[in-house]
């Protein structure tokens, strides 16, 4: 009779501990995938300050362009008048 106590408290023992394990891989995991997320919103965000930059450099140089066009614009109608 103790001998099959012991049999269960022992099967009981190592659901236990599995649960525990398995408890524990969850959390790892949860942990790993933020750490993930977070590392992969870090990249996107450097690429997006990195798009950002560049854009401002090219519409400011797209704005400087246009405003000679709107410069010599009246110049060239001006002129177109004249004659």
């Amino acid at each position: 009779m103790l001998e099959s106590i012991a049999v269960c408290q022992k099967q009981l023992d190592d659901k236990e501990l599995a649960r525990r394990r398995l408890a524990d891989e969850q959390e790892r995991r949860d942990v790993a995938i933020k750490a993930g997320a977070r590392e992969d919103s870090e990249k996107e965000l450097a690429k997006l300050d990195a798009d950002s930059a560049t854009r401002t450099k090219a519409m400011k140089k797209l704005r400087g362009e246009l405003d000679e066009i709107e410069a010599e614009q009246p110049q060239a109608r001006s002129t177109s008048a004249a004659t």
